[in-house]
């Protein structure tokens, strides 16, 4: 009786210190998160980015954040928030075997700037999408979609009068001349939108112009999407 009581002893003091451990490895690695991050503000505010990086969209930007569970568990807010965030490339599962190459400015503080806009996507999701709206138990999903194949982009174009069956074939010189320097990247979550989108937008549209004194809008370019910059010889 004395050697199980024993047993059962270690046992728990190993699992506790197995806990330990990995509280305190998270810690280490937010802190580490924390630290890129105050580096990566104090440089977009008082320099410019003076070289590029080749990093693995799967290996290096996604496993990376993924580490970080302290921030990604706690990211909401809300403690029934349940999230997922998927990489894809050209609308498929992006892993090792598929993996791209991108170009970031100034290594770990380009990382944390894509991080940075991820964050504030997951956060807004959080604060004002309805997550009841999904279908069953599922899971809210964050896809980050990069694309570099012209047969898997849509044409987005900001031409209210732009007839939208045909955006694609009018847009497509530009967005082929565009994915020859650049990587597009689409960011979205799985949450319904409640309502009409054409309303929605006009909304939207109707609050800019308020806050610019009833001045149009200035769209200079067709492709609404966050770019990286292809691989660099």
């Amino acid at each position: 009786m004395r050697n199980l009581k024993y047993k059962w002893g270690v046992e728990l003091y190993k699992d506790e210190i197995d806990n330990s451990k990995k509280l305190l490895d998270q810690i280490s690695i937010f802190n580490n998160y924390v630290k890129c991050r105050m580096d990566y503000l104090a440089d977009i505010s008082f320099g410019t980015p003076l070289m590029q990086t080749n990093k693995y969209a799967y290996a290096d930007l996604f496993k990376e954040l993924d580490k970080v569970r302290l921030l990604l568990e706690h990211i909401s807010g809300l403690d029934d928030f349940e999230f997922e965030i998927k990489f894809k490339k050209n609308g498929e599962d992006l892993k090792e075997s598929n993996d791209l190459l991108v170009a970031i400015p100034n290594d770990i503080l380009g990382t944390q700037a894509f991080y940075n806009i991820l964050e504030n996507i997951i956060r807004n999701s959080a604060k004002h999408s309805d997550k009841s709206k999904l279908v069953g138990k599922n899971n809210v999903v964050f896809t980050v979609n990069f694309m570099d194949d012209i047969e898997k982009v849509d044409g987005y174009c900001n031409d209210d009068k732009c007839d939208k069956t045909k955006c694609y074939k009018a847009h497509e010189k530009e967005i082929k001349n565009a994915l020859n320097e650049f990587i597009a990247v689409e960011v979205y979550d799985n949450i319904p939108v409640v309502g009409d989108p054409k309303q929605l937008s006009d909304i939207e549209l109707t609050e800019f112009r308020r806050m610019m004194g009833n001045k149009e809008p200035n769209h200079k370019a067709y492709i609404d999407y966050l770019v990286l910059p292809k691989t660099i010889n």
